[in-house]
């Protein structure tokens, strides 16, 4: 646990050689902080090669720096782990998290005004946003919030009177930790992130960051190309046109709503021109970070499209929707997921693959896979359970992790499989013998899945078992989608964390 007391553990003992720790920083500069720019790396860098390891007391820059090494483990896999350092990945991750909480809790952080200590907090939240249930790094989250609006983060420095360089970096850490907020808070079915509330900090400048330096007096944005800030930068205009829809509504709306629903058809082509004009013109996608930039713009454009489009609910009752609104629903869901694996398939962004994950289109799936129960399944559907079935192949974690979110889709999954191989029944696809999936092997053989979710209530009974579980037995149309509401219950098991009682409708939105 993030807060937990320091005490004797394996990553305790370790000592890392300073030739790893420079490998760390290389690996941070290329896979992570072009994608979070939560620090300005020069500076940093000329930081590191000043600092005295010998000092025994933690500093500010010993948790900064713990937290950035802990950060750059995150895009490592277990192998590459082994092979460089010759250590686990989680006792790596470990050892650099107790590092960063010893120095935060001896620099008594929570009455502390460096910005310093909210760098390493906000780095420390990005390395265990895959670690943790979403729900406790909200909670936690919430507090690294609180101590940037305590220093001031959420006031723009020009308005304080700051240093032209101070107010770069408080820029940089603040439109960050928003972002992040944002991200967490849909992850944890949470309403209200810090885009709710008042603030006024102006966007970071877009240069380079050899172009900044704490003696600069005055900053000229590029006015042609791309930056360093670029990707963040993108990221956080996606962030104010939703924020423009908090703003303008009541709080009481927004408590039942999403702040997607107010955004109308003329306000995202006007986003999509901004974005085209300012980002994507210039993107060469033989760079890795403009190939990011790219594939994450379209598909943000794409779930923006389709929650104005389609999502947003229409005047008409449920009954009434039509065969071509599910038809456009896969079509947008499919694309979101096909953005996702085109991000997989350029070995380039190898080392970005724990961003991809992070900011992974859930709300695409969750929405395929409720697209997916309906009777009238066909060739199109048929092709999206190839793109579910190799979507565990590119996420091992969808299976192999028992959190709240993959419960919830690995429940759905389940359904539709279920759905399918009782509509396979029928006569036209009687003939066609197909063996139980691998991945739907391993989602029935985890403790969290009961088994009783691979049959209708009134068959359960009757399951074959072939090989872990075989297809339901046949039944009706009619009772099939009649059985199916009986799964809302299903959804989580009694013993579920706390996370189940988050509402995950949001990723419908």
């Amino acid at each position: 646990m993030l807060f937990s007391p320091i005490g004797p553990s394996q990553s305790s003992s370790l000592v890392i050689p300073a030739s790893h720790e420079e490998q760390l920083w290389s690996i941070f500069l290329r896979d992570v902080d072009p994608l979070t720019k939560v620090i300005h790396w020069p500076v940093v860098d000329q930081l590191r090669e000043r600092k005295i390891s010998a000092n025994p007391t933690p500093t500010c820059f010993d948790a900064l720096l713990a937290s950035i090494y802990a950060c750059a483990i995150v895009p490592l896999g277990e192998v590459e782990c082994q092979t460089m350092f010759g250590h686990g990945r989680a006792v790596l991750i470990e050892h650099y998290h107790a590092a960063t909480r010893k120095a935060l809790f001896e620099l008594d952080f929570l009455h502390s005004l460096d910005l310093m200590l909210v760098q390493a907090l906000a780095l420390l939240l990005t390395s265990i946003h895959q670690l943790s249930e979403p729900s406790l790094c909200w909670s936690i989250l919430g507090l690294v919030i609180r101590k940037a609006q305590t220093i001031g983060l959420h006031r723009d420095g020009t308005s304080l009177g700051l240093p032209l360089y101070e107010c770069e970096i408080r820029r940089r850490v603040w439109w960050y930790l928003v972002t992040l907020d944002m991200r967490v808070s849909e992850l944890a079915g949470a309403a209200n992130p810090i885009i709710s509330q008042p603030w006024d900090t102006n966007f970071p400048t877009n240069i380079n960051d050899q172009d900044l330096h704490p003696d600069i007096d005055y900053l000229t944005p590029a006015t042609d190309g791309l930056t360093d800030m670029s990707f963040c930068l993108f990221q956080y205009e996606a962030v104010r046109l939703v924020r423009s829809a908090y703003l303008a509504a009541s709080p009481e709306f927004m408590l039942r709503n999403s702040p997607r629903m107010l955004l109308s058809i003329e306000q995202i082509n006007v986003f999509r021109r901004t974005v085209e004009d300012r980002f994507l013109r210039f993107c060469d996608p033989v760079i890795p970070v403009h190939f990011m930039l790219n594939s994450f713009a379209r598909l943000t454009l794409c779930k923006m499209q389709a929650f104005v489009q389609e999502i947003r609910p229409k005047e008409r009752k449920p009954q009434q929707s039509s065969l071509s609104d599910s038809g456009s629903k896969l079509s947008y869901g499919l694309r979101m997921l096909e953005y996702d694996q085109l991000l997989h398939s350029n070995q380039s962004v190898h080392g970005f693959r724990w961003f991809i994950y992070a900011q992974f289109p859930w709300g695409a799936l969750i929405w395929l896979l409720q697209s997916m129960l309906t009777k009238n399944w066909g060739a199109r559907e048929d092709n999206t359970w190839h793109h579910i079935e190799t979507l565990y192949q590119r996420y091992p974690e969808l299976y192999d992790e028992d959190r709240g979110l993959h419960r919830l889709v690995n429940t759905l999954v389940l359904r539709v499989w279920w759905l399918r191989q009782a509509l396979r029944k029928g006569a036209v696809l009687r003939s066609k013998v197909e063996p139980t999936p691998h991945f739907i092997t391993e989602l029935l053989s985890k403790p969290y899945i009961r088994s009783d979710q691979v049959a209708p209530l009134e068959t359960r009974e009757t399951v074959p078992n072939e090989g872990a579980h075989g297809a339901a037995p046949s039944t009706s149309e009619a009772t099939i989608m009649e059985q199916l509401d009986d799964w809302d219950q299903l959804l989580f098991m009694p013993t579920a964390s706390l996370e189940s009682n988050f509402d995950f409708s949001a990723w419908l939105t």
